[in-house]
């Protein structure tokens, strides 16, 4: 099967409340939750490959030409969600949620961060990309 992308609507913070109070009628997110947008369905790669790069999801290593990248916790955390979801854009609100006390704006500088490890120009990404207003995707090769 293809991959399945299913837009819902944002669930409110009450459905807690309404799940307490014995209610059958509240959503509750699912895995793949992303602001909105329930991210692919299908099974993830091993590993994804982009430029010079292969990373792999099972170890959360990043080789460049056979080379280990070193990577922070956070890096790989949030490298290995984008590249669970390759070409698939991935909320900031989805990539702050996997830090303590991470907000949208860590999110970026850290996006940041891995974009100089990953990028030849950072500021002209490739691989690493902005999906203005909405987050992150990461472009890889087929």
């Amino acid at each position: 099967m293809g991959n399945f992308v299913y837009i819902l609507e944002k669930y409110s913070v009450s459905w807690r409340g309404r799940r307490k109070a014995g209610s059958k009628k509240f959503r509750m997110p699912l895995p793949g939750w992303s602001g909105g947008i329930f991210l692919s369905m299908s099974r993830p790669p091993a590993s994804v490959h982009f430029g010079d790069f292969t990373f792999d999801l099972g170890r959360g290593e990043l080789r460049q030409r056979g080379e280990i990248i070193r990577l922070t916790d956070r890096e790989r955390a949030m490298l290995r969600l984008l590249a669970e979801n390759p070409g698939e854009t991935v909320a900031r609100e989805t990539l702050s949620g996997l830090g303590v006390a991470a907000n949208e704006r860590t999110v970026d500088v850290q996006v940041n961060r891995l974009r100089r490890k990953i990028e030849r120009d950072p500021s002209n990404p490739l691989y690493l990309q902005t999906a203005r207003g909405a987050g992150y995707r990461l472009l890889v090769d087929h």
